[in-house]
C-alpha cells in the first residue's frame, strides 16, 4: 500500500488541508524508507534567509518542508 493511501485511510471525507498535511507527515516520518532518505519533515516549515549583513529572517511559511540534511536552507517545499 502506498503511503498516500495509508493517509487517506485515516482521514474522513471532510478532512481539511491542515489535517491532511499533519497526517501525511506523521505517516511519512514513520516509514523506514523515508526516514533513510530525509533528515526531517516539518509542518509549517519556516525557511530562514539571510541579509547581506548576515541577519537571519523568516522567508515565510510553507505547509510542509522536507529537510534533506541539517542545513535548513536545503529543503523541498
Amino acid at each position: 500500500m502506498t503511503l498516500w493511501h495509508k493517509c487517506l485511510n485515516v482521514l474522513d471525507a471532510q478532512a481539511k488541508e491542515d489535517s491532511i498535511t499533519i497526517n501525511l507527515i506523521d505517516i511519512l516520518l514513520k516509514d523506514e524508507i523515508v526516514r533513510g532518505i530525509v533528515y526531517w519533515i516539518e509542518y509549517q516549515f519556516e525557511p530562514i534567509g539571510y541579509t547581506a549583513g548576515g541577519l537571519a529572517y523568516s522567508k515565510g511559511k510553507i505547509d510542509m518542508g522536507v529537510l534533506l540534511e541539517q542545513d535548513r536552507s536545503i529543503y523541498l517545499a
